[in-house]
């Protein structure tokens, strides 16, 4: 009768402890998925800007070709550019490291 106690006391006890790893999983994934949405939207509008800030470069370099003017503009823009796209792979750079520990999350969750 205790040994039988005592297996019903372990198997509860690891029931509980991977009921709670299972839960701590299924939060990381959520976190993790939030975080990529996230990431995936600010990337979506920072392109939109890159598009714009090449249009706007375009027209100051058609702009600096006609009447020599405004050079240190179209400097700042091309700077603004250049930290833009930066911003740009560090994001996508971001964006796949969430995605590897998604899956590998996924897979700590498979192997419960």
């Amino acid at each position: 009768k205790i040994a039988s106690q005592t297996g019903i006391k372990s198997y509860q006890v690891l029931k509980t402890r991977m009921d709670f790893k299972y839960k701590e999983l299924l939060a990381k994934m959520k976190s993790l998925q939030l975080t990529i949405n996230s990431n995936q939207k600010e990337l979506k509008g920072l392109e939109e800007q890159s598009r714009t800030t090449e249009v706007i470069l375009a027209n100051q370099k058609r702009e600096y070709n006609i009447s020599q003017s405004s050079y240190y503009e179209m400097l700042n823009t091309q700077y603004d550019y250049f930290a833009l796209e930066r911003k740009m792979v560090e994001m996508k750079i971001s964006d796949a490291i969430n995605k590897i520990s998604l899956l590998q999350v996924s897979g700590e969750l498979l192997s419960l």
